[in-house]
């Protein structure tokens, strides 16, 4: 989404100068903020990725019994944990 500006070439050189610059500008302001979004979206996965490992480790330490009330066997862990974490980030 840069702007793109006409220049006459016949305009004092500090101007047009002055015009390049600016289109730099913009273009590294833009760059800057595609990063930033990139590197925000990288730190949410991997506090997801944390929640998961976190939320399974608690799991797998229920008793057979616990695990039951809830509805589950030990091989529905993971699909039961995939399912919490889905609903938790749909209510968000």
């Amino acid at each position: 989404m840069t702007a793109s500006y006409h220049i006459d070439a016949s305009a004092p050189r500090t101007v047009r100068l002055k015009a390049f610059l600016h289109g730099q500008a913009q273009a590294v302001a833009s760059l800057i903020v595609a990063c930033a979004v990139w590197l925000i979206a990288k730190a949410v996965g991997v506090v997801q990725a944390f929640q998961m490992a976190r939320l399974l480790s608690t799991l797998v330490e229920l008793r057979d019994d616990q695990l039951k009330s809830l509805g589950i066997t030990r091989s529905d862990i993971p699909q039961y944990a995939l399912k919490l974490m889905t609903d938790d980030h749909a209510a968000d």
